[in-house]
């Protein structure tokens, strides 16, 4: 009895956490051009990535099945939020794929 309440408690635990993290375990640091190709979770802090007219210098996201969680981090595209008229750049640029989840993302300061 004693250990089958040991690996139903082991069974739920790791239930839980795998829920709670991408398959893939890996945190990762956004640049400009950053690509990702699977479930990330992305260290949160305030990005300064300033808005260009080129998308390869986007946050670039490309394949199936993909859950990239932000963790609340925040991506500015300006030095200068008082002239919205400004911005320019696309912050994130889903290049292919399908069943693509964001989560937990603020974004400032891009044209689109």
């Amino acid at each position: 009895m004693y250990l089958k309440r040991i690996l139903l408690f082991l069974l739920v635990y790791s239930f839980i956490t795998g829920l709670s993290s991408p398959a893939s375990g890996q945190t990762i640091t956004l640049h400009q051009g950053t690509v990702i190709k699977h479930s990330v979770r992305v260290k949160r802090k305030i990005y300064h990535i300033l808005g260009t007219d080129s998308l390869s210098k986007a946050i670039i996201i490309e394949g199936n099945n993909i859950t990239v969680d932000f963790n609340d981090a925040v991506i500015n595209g300006t030095n200068n939020p008082a002239e919205p008229d400004k911005f320019n750049g696309t912050c994130i640029f889903i290049k292919s794929g399908s069943n693509i989840t964001l989560k937990n993302l603020g974004i400032k300061g891009f044209k689109v």
